[in-house]
Parts: structure tokens; sequence; C-alpha cells
């Protein structure tokens, strides 16, 4: 687990960072898309469950998610990992933030019709994962 990596981490005198890295999808659906579109996608989501928890088969369903819920629920994720690592004290950078406000000074960030970061996005990444350590080695 997390807690027992940051513990074998500091038995070695150093700390452990976790850097939240979002998806494309998350940095960008909300500003790429109408809400009225987002929901003519999602009405057209299926979801996939198990009829008997990890044992069941697979069970192909249709599961409408409002724009809100599926916002919710993109954010849901980084709130989950940035409430854990704040319990644990777990040193925690969210790119999510730097990603949002980058992608509007500097333009796209990921390469086109790919979710990996284009040239800009790994030197925004850097830059904001050196500057967080820098303010850890000033606490």
């Amino acid at each position: 687990t997390l807690v027992t990596l940051n513990e074998e981490v500091a038995a070695q005198g150093a700390e452990l960072v976790v850097v939240y890295i979002p998806s494309k999808e998350h940095v960008l659906w909300s500003r790429v898309w109408d809400p009225v579109d987002v929901n003519n996608v999602l009405e057209r989501t299926v979801t996939v469950t198990l009829s008997k928890g990890d044992q069941g088969t697979l069970q192909w369903e249709p599961n409408y998610l409002s724009y809100e819920k599926f916002n919710e629920t993109t954010q849901a994720q980084e709130q989950l990992l940035t409430d854990f690592t704040a319990e644990a004290g777990i040193h925690f950078l969210n790119l999510t933030p730097i990603f949002w406000q980058g992608s509007i000074a500097n333009g796209e960030l990921y390469h086109y019709g790919d979710p990996h970061w284009n040239q800009a996005g790994n030197d925004v990444a850097a830059d904001a994962i050196w500057d967080f350590l820098q303010s850890l080695s000033g606490e």
C-alpha cells in the first residue's frame, strides 16, 4: 500500500511524493464539449458490471450519466487521492489545475489523437514537479 511504501521510504531518510496525473479527458473535456453534447454521448454509455461481485459474469447495461454526474465522477478520483494522502501524511501534487491553466496559457499539452503529453506537456509537468520538490526542500 502507499502507507507501507511511505513508511519504507521514510525509513531510508527520504520522503514519498505522489503525483496525480490527470487524463487528457479529465483536463479538457469540460472545455471541449458543450453539456448538451456530453449528455448525448453519455445517454449512449454502456457500463460493465459483474453479476455476482468479483466471481460473476460480465453484464452490459445502459447506465445514463448526466453531465453533472460525469463531472462529479472525474473529480472524485483526484479528491480521493487528495484526502488519502493528506490523512496518511504523504506529500501530494495534483497536476490537474496546473494542466488546466497550462492548456489555457500554452495551448495543447497533449498529442493530437493520443493521450500522451507532447513536449509542452512534458515541460509543464517537469516544471511543476521541480517547483513542488523545491518547495519541500524549503520546509
